[in-house]
């Protein structure tokens, strides 16, 4: 089991809608789709991260953060990973 925390945003994503990776060897930015009530009121949430060292775009019964949720259950969250033996436990 991983441990880590979960950071929650400001803003909910639409996980229904399509998103955008980018990762390189420096940095991950992802752009996602904001969720919204009204047709005109589209916006789009982006997260920069700098050192990252890998990335999910969603959480699944195997994925290593697993357990870990924010305080608030009614928010878009990421999970920072403090420690993980994903590699070993995926297999």
């Amino acid at each position: 089991m991983s441990k880590g925390y979960a950071i929650g945003l400001s803003n909910k994503f639409d996980w229904n809608e399509d998103s955008v990776l980018m990762y390189t060897t420096h940095r991950c930015l992802v752009i996602l789709q904001g969720q919204y009530k009204i047709e005109n009121d589209v916006y789009f949430v982006l997260l920069n991260f700098e050192g990252a060292k890998s990335a999910t775009s969603a959480s699944t019964d195997c994925s290593p953060s697993v357990g870990i949720y924010p305080e608030n259950s009614d928010v878009s969250f990421i999970c920072v990973l403090t420690g993980s033996n994903w590699d070993n436990e995926s297999h």
